[in-house]
């Protein structure tokens, strides 16, 4: 219990935070970045007539409940330690948001996106063809392996 209290008391004054999604250093291979990607199919863009295929709000909404358990479960059984508790909620944040990406089936994609996802597969056969080529949100799966977490000091280190 004097263990417990000691790292409790010693973690008490530092203010950690969590951060889950797409982080600026993620590109594509020719430098698109990730996160405007994500923030394009999650919010839509009618400029561009690519409809909203939300997953980051509905995992959020689905599960914010147990990532806040995930902290309390973790604090209660590492002496209190608040970094890994963030890092447990991360991890559980992060991974449900690929379960929300992977559960995107609607608005389906336009035609012409179907086609070009042909033309591409038979030419490199990137991904599978069956599975992959009607499905919004994956094609090379490159978006839903950028769904990262970092635990920062509230100084951002």
């Amino acid at each position: 219990m004097a263990a417990h209290l000691k790292t409790f008391q010693e973690n008490l004054g530092k203010k950690k935070t969590v951060k889950v999604g797409f982080f600026e250093n993620a590109t594509y291979p020719d430098g698109t970045s990730v996160p405007m990607v994500a923030a394009t199919q999650e919010f839509g863009s009618p400029v561009q007539n690519i409809p909203a295929r939300p997953f980051m709000r509905p995992a959020f909404e689905e599960n914010h409940e147990q990532w806040g358990k995930a902290i309390s479960g973790v604090l209660k059984t590492s002496n209190g330690s608040m970094e890994g508790a963030l890092k447990a909620a991360g991890g559980a944040a992060a991974e449900d948001i690929r379960k929300a990406i992977q559960a995107v089936h609607e608005p389906g994609l336009a035609v012409s996106t179907i086609k070009a996802r042909l033309r591409d597969w038979e030419e490199t056969g990137a991904f599978e063809k069956d599975a992959d080529l009607q499905k919004p949100l994956i094609r090379t799966g490159h978006m839903l392996n950028s769904v990262s977490y970092q635990v920062e000091d509230d100084d951002g280190s």
